[in-house]
């Protein structure tokens, strides 16, 4: 049997092995109101909602930045070449 400190360790430990670390970010009412609008889910009561729609938010913002500059860098390459 595992405790509750035992586990919150043993999730502490993966979230490192992965690069993550924990971070605390305050949200106004008008952050919460983007993200509803935006359809991610979440509770406005609950903290724990917020903190996974923050994070599920920044995810795809970095993911949308990353297809962006691998899309222009396309652009640079065919630039180059003439291709475009």
């Amino acid at each position: 049997m595992t405790t509750p400190a035992k586990e919150r360790m043993r999730k502490s430990r993966a979230h490192r092995r992965l690069g993550l670390r924990p971070v605390q970010v305050l949200v106004s009412e008008q952050d919460i109101d983007f993200l509803l609008a935006r359809r991610y889910e979440l509770t406005r009561t609950d903290d724990r909602s917020i903190g996974r729609a923050v994070s599920a938010f920044l995810s795809d913002l970095v993911l949308e930045a990353a297809y962006a500059e691998g899309a222009m860098q396309k652009v640079r390459e065919a630039s180059k070449t003439g291709i475009a």
